[in-house]
């Protein structure tokens, strides 16, 4: 039926295609040609169109379909840890001294390895709590939908005598693609197509 058709559309439905069907069935039709992560475009039954915009994704394409955007974290099959959908590929550690986390979008990849071999970490939806990696100090990293992530040191009483008295910490940065320069990062290649990782990497200012 028509009704049918108008619940289930095509993957590529244009706007002149979804137009027709909303007319016919009376029901907003997406126009799934022109969805985006941060855009769904509705054709409705009176021939106007309907466009919604959010700021930050929403969706992502997983095997061929838009799924809701997801930043739980999953176990990974050599132990490390992803966010379940999100805009760019993360992967934390699951212990070791391992990079403590690796980004990738289009290619571009760039890891942030943490100065001391890392415990295996909990797991709380999208947090990972990595315990006592100093003593009296825990570390929290919350990933993010964007496929970025944000760090967190939990420091007890007795952490500055752990430290030697310094509370700097140096992190060791690693990258593919991109040039790591004073305020922030850039393609290696300038290309009309060459898209990077944000100017300034999610998680990166917190250190």
């Amino acid at each position: 039926s028509v009704a049918a058709q108008a619940s289930s559309p095509p993957v590529t439905l244009s706007p002149a295609a979804a137009s027709d069907l909303a007319l016919r069935s009376g029901v907003a039709v997406e126009v799934s040609s022109l969805t985006s992560p941060t855009e769904m475009t509705s054709a409705n039954p009176d021939g106007t169109f309907t466009v919604t915009t959010s700021i930050l994704p929403q969706r992502v394409r997983s095997g061929g379909m838009w799924v809701p955007t997801d930043g739980s974290l999953k176990i990974n099959a050599d132990g490390t840890l992803s966010p379940i959908a999100t805009l760019g590929r993360l992967v934390l550690s699951g212990g070791g001294s391992g990079p403590l986390a690796t980004m990738d979008r289009n290619g571009h990849t760039l890891s942030i390895s943490f100065p001391v071999s890392l415990p295996s970490p909990t797991v709380t939806g999208n947090v990972a709590t990595y315990l006592n990696i100093y003593p009296d100090i825990d570390l929290q990293i919350t990933s993010n939908i964007t496929g970025g992530f944000s760090g967190y040191l939990a420091a007890g009483p007795y952490s500055f005598v752990a430290l030697g008295g310094s509370d700097v910490f140096v992190v060791k940065l690693g990258a593919q693609g991109l040039v790591v320069e004073r305020n922030g990062l850039v393609p290696a290649t300038r290309s009309a197509n060459a898209a990077a990782l944000p100017q300034r990497a999610s998680g990166l200012s917190d250190w």
